[in-house]
């Protein structure tokens, strides 16, 4: 059978399974695998052949949904363990091929046999610097290594575990010699197995990882609960015990707020490429120009310097080049979570280390031999390595990748780089003060979780096998629909988190989503109103943004960013003289303001009222000279109302400053209207050269045969015309 049709009938069984329809699934499954061994299935059919002729007798059950749902999680378990099986024979997925060749050497691997080996890690390597002996401190790299390379195949591989592997993987999170490091591979193999095969015992698992409360790996855990959860939902209605384990473990406002941060970082992960293309065509870019051009300013380094030992002409230069705001811009970012090293780190990822899965998710140790080969076992405070290992900036990819990259760069020169990675962020403090600060920020849960969210994105975009699993950051992400993270829906904090993200991504559907939660939770003001609205304008929504805009002028009268945009709103649904009145409000508060004064003139001239626009735009012409948009709003107006020799003077001025194609065109019908047919038809064919498009340009000039007409030029007169264009 070809994995298509495999596949095919997996998610037909599925689908019957998740509307119910057990008696039709479990048939279907007979005869797919009508080879396997009959006691399986027909223990399932018996059960509930017998719970329906129960029903049938009219026999009182209390159990009966109980039994039904334990029959459709056990159908769906024997479904998972039969089609990955037949997935294992045909499949080229990274998945099943390691399954076919690793799997069965692994089956005789125990986990207590891996967890005695890397309890050892720790003394064997402490003896073997002790006495300065490389090459068993080779061996002991080499051995503590090669463990964790089959423990995270062996986890993300396997069957179900059985109660006593449950029991085995139990005793990695009771383990007091265990690093913390070696558990989070561990957790990641776990959570990625999961993705693959749900496994009731491997998530109960994941849950006490969690509660064990370790510093680094039960955050990972959290993360991984998250994920699998998401990818899961449908399974886990048929699991009430985990479910029950679920809701007592979310009553812990720590971990609901936690909870609420990674889903902030898994949506702030999905703009990575929208970041990830600003900073290479945008932000990079200026950087360089801005560096650039600092060079050839004269910064006054001959002078004296001040008592901080800088410059005060240096910081007045960065911010006259504009290199501080680009700083800041990046900074900003990295405040809000957003993956800005995505770009830097994505071509470091052909190093070697990164041919093996499990190095995607090892937590950065400086004693792996990677590491420990170039830089040894440096324990004095402000080292390269130390550094590195306690930077809040990067993931552990990324901090790896850092490390490959420095070893192909001399010894003097690295450390200068790596002093200057942390002298911005912990300047003015103590080496000791910037380790203590740089150690408390790592140990920060949500920093945690931000760090291990930005790896699992560069191993599902950039991993060599990335096509052969399921990309969790392409799909449409919405935890707060998941029954078990029911919870940020009743919680009007998490909801403007929430909102914000989707606000300031432009996601404009998904924000107004938030902002209806927030009104059931009755949580309304005037802002959130602002913002409904704002989201409604953006989508081209007008009558709703009207609505929430009024709603937010109710709750607060006279403000003027409300009432601007509700004349905005009005004036895009046509309704001209109602935006006009809330412009007017608007200048009266910003008298001055040439946009609302371009506005004010503009609905004038749609309600035909030509003396009170040029009004207007005459006094946008006062305030600014030599503006543009005045002249071409003086130009037209003074043109749809018969003040052609007006028009003419404006237009003149217009096509004397880099005009645009309607300029041409509007300048072309002024001419026409007075008699001269010459120039009108010369301005056209600027008009249509810069078009490039006669067509396009004929449907413009025939969307203002009104005002032709209106001065005089004859209807027949105009596909004349046209004619005469080159």
């Amino acid at each position: 059978m070809e994995v298509k049709i495999l596949n095919e009938k997996q998610q037909f069984i599925l689908s019957l399974l998740q509307g119910r329809r057990l008696k039709e699934a479990v048939d279907e499954l007979e005869r797919i695998f009508w080879n396997k061994p009959e006691t399986e299935i027909n223990t399932i059919k018996t059960t509930y052949e017998y719970m329906l002729k129960y029903m049938l007798d009219g026999v009182k059950d209390p159990e009966r949904y109980k039994l039904h749902d334990k029959l459709i999680q056990e159908t769906l378990e024997l479904s998972d363990k039969y089609f990955i099986e037949a997935f294992d024979g045909i499949s080229n997925r990274i998945y099943h091929q390691r399954r076919r060749t690793d799997k069965p050497r692994l089956d005789n691997v125990t986990y207590g046999s891996l967890l005695a080996t890397l309890e050892g890690f720790n003394d064997e390597l402490a003896v073997s610097n002790l006495v300065e002996d490389k090459e068993n401190i080779n061996h002991v790299l080499a051995r503590h290594e090669k463990a964790l390379a089959d423990l995270f195949p062996k986890a993300w591989l396997s069957n179900s575990w059985t109660l006593a592997e449950r029991e085995e993987a139990n005793q990695f999170l009771e383990s007091k010699l265990l690093s913390e490091n070696d558990l989070s591979l561990f957790i990641s193999a776990v959570t990625l197995g999961l993705l693959s095969l749900f496994d009731a015992r491997k998530f109960a698992w994941l849950i006490e990882a969690y509660k064990k409360n370790f510093v680094f790996a039960s955050p990972r855990a959290l993360v991984g609960l998250v994920m699998v959860i998401n990818h899961q939902k449908n399974r886990l209605a048929y699991y009430p015990e985990l479910n029950a384990q679920l809701s007592f473990l979310f009553e812990d406002k720590k971990t609901t707020d936690l909870v609420n941060d990674i889903y902030l970082q898994f949506l702030q992960s999905q703009e990575t490429e929208k970041i990830d293309k600003k900073m290479r065509e945008e932000i990079i870019p200026e950087m360089m120009k801005n560096a650039s051009s600092m060079q050839d300013l004269k910064l006054g380094f001959e002078e004296a310097e001040d008592e901080e030992g800088h410059n005060p002409d240096w910081q007045e230069a960065m911010e006259k080049s504009g290199m501080g705001d680009k700083i800041r811009e990046i900074n900003e970012l990295q405040m809000q979570g957003a993956d800005v090293y995505m770009s830097s780190f994505s071509t470091l990822k052909g190093y070697p280390f990164f041919y093996s899965i499990q190095n995607w998710f090892y937590p950065f140790e400086k004693r792996h031999s990677t590491v420990y080969y170039e830089f040894g076992d440096q324990d004095e405070k402000g080292s390269i390595v130390d550094l590195i290992l306690n930077s809040g900036l990067f993931c552990n990819s990324d901090k790896y990748s850092l490390c490959f990259t420095f070893q192909h760069i001399p010894k003097s020169q690295r450390d200068a780089m790596l002093s200057q990675l942390t002298e911005q962020q912990m300047g003015g403090l103590e080496e000791e003060q910037k380790m203590a600060k740089l150690q408390e920020l790592t140990e920060k849960p949500s920093v945690i979780t931000n760090q291990y969210v930005h790896d699992l994105y560069r191993f599902f975009k950039l991993f060599r096998f990335k096509n052969d699993f399921p990309d969790i950051f392409s799909s449409h992400i919405n935890f707060h629909e998941i029954e078990q993270f029911d919870f940020i829906k009743k919680d009007s904090g998490y909801l403007n988190d929430l909102a914000k993200v989707f606000l300031k991504n432009e996601h404009y559907e998904r924000a107004i989503e938030m902002y209806e939660l927030l009104k059931d939770n009755k949580n309304v003001s005037f802002e959130l109103f602002q913002k409904k609205g704002y989201c409604y304008q953006m989508t081209n929504q007008y009558e709703l943004a009207i609505e929430s805009y009024i709603k937010a002028d109710t709750l607060k009268p006279d403000n003027v960013w409300t009432n601007r945009h509700l004349a905005y709103s009005y004036r895009a649904s046509g309704e001209h003289e109602k935006a006009l009145f809330y412009y007017l409000a608007v200048e009266k508060a910003q008298p001055n303001n040439l946009s609302i004064l371009f506005y004010i003139g503009m609905c004038y001239t749609a309600m035909g009222k030509y003396e009170e626009a040029l009004q207007y735009f005459f006094k946008m012409d006062f305030l600014k000279q030599n503006s543009k948009r005045a002249w071409r709003a003086i130009g037209w107006c003074s043109f749809i109302s018969g003040k052609l020799e007006q028009s003419q003077n404006y237009y003149m001025k217009v096509l004397e400053n880099k005009p645009s194609a309607i300029d041409y065109l509007n300048a072309g019908h002024v001419e026409w209207s007075l008699g001269n047919i010459k120039q009108a038809v010369a301005m056209y064919n600027q008009a249509l050269s810069l078009y490039q498009d006669k067509d396009k340009f004929i449907e413009l000039l025939l969307k203002d045969k009104p005002h032709l007409i209106e001065q005089g030029i004859p209807q027949r007169d105009i596909p004349l015309l046209i004619d005469l264009l080159n």
